[in-house]
């Protein structure tokens, strides 16, 4: 599912701010760029997506900050938290919407300076695992193959109920110890 205007145009393009104000509806989306296997550990707050070409061979990782996931029967419900690391097959990574943290950065929607920084430190936490070669980014999973036999799962009636996850997060005292 995409989220769209009321004319099918993607809202993804828009400043996140304003594609929340936008008045919007979900349309179903096949996509289909590339093979994405993705891993939301419980109480995590990041997740990670592996990158597969047409061919099926690793292009690399995508790691989405976000709040811990709230998971229930309909899956999980959870809130991004704009900033991002791209990581090539071979350990290089990069940081991405860097830009949009700080546009987010003090906006009561999103979140507080103190907040920021410790979206930052979690992603520089993620950061240093990527460079130990610590699982998930020591080569495991990188030659997954889905069965051929897969077909995409069907969304239940109630897949759209309102969701228990806020924008406003708070963090476990201990969530950023050095790891």
């Amino acid at each position: 599912m995409r989220r769209v205007t009321e004319n099918s145009e993607p809202t993804r393009h828009l400043p996140y701010a304003q594609e929340l104000q936008t008045p919007t509806t979900l349309q179903p989306t096949l996509y289909s760029r590339f093979g994405t296997l993705i891993l939301t550990p419980p109480d995590s707050d990041h997740s990670v997506w592996w990158g597969f070409d047409a061919p099926g061979d690793h292009i690399g990782w995508y790691i989405n900050l976000e709040s811990p996931g709230s998971r229930w029967a309909g899956g999980i419900d959870l809130f991004d938290l704009a900033l991002d690391v791209l990581v090539k097959p071979n350990g290089q990574w990069e940081w991405k919407d860097e830009d949009e943290l700080a546009a987010q950065t003090g906006d009561p929607m999103f979140w507080t300076e103190q907040e920021a920084r410790t979206i930052r430190a979690r992603a520089e936490a993620v950061t240093r695992a990527i460079e130990r070669k610590a699982f998930p980014f020591d080569g495991t999973w990188c030659d997954f193959v889905a069965h051929p036999d897969w077909e995409p799962t069907a969304l239940p009636a109630w897949w759209d109920l309102p969701t228990t996850v806020t924008p406003r997060f708070s963090w476990p005292r201990d969530a950023f110890t050095a790891t």
